[in-house]
């Protein structure tokens, strides 16, 4: 039970950080390597509203 509070305890640190980064330099800043591949649209939905254009189309090129 330790071991599961400390992994638990690890993965807080770690999502703090990752927070603390995407604050200070933005959502993109860390991505997984996924979003390298070549059908990731992770990059592209990242500046809509919601996973949708605000702005119609344009939001989408």
């Amino acid at each position: 039970m330790l071991h599961d509070v400390e992994e638990i305890e690890k993965e807080n640190r770690l999502q703090t950080a990752i927070d603390v980064v995407r604050e200070q330099f933005g959502f993109l800043a860390i991505q997984k390597g996924t979003v390298l591949t070549e059908g990731s649209r992770n990059i592209e939905r990242s500046k809509l509203i919601g996973g949708h254009s605000a702005g119609g189309l344009e939001g989408l090129k």
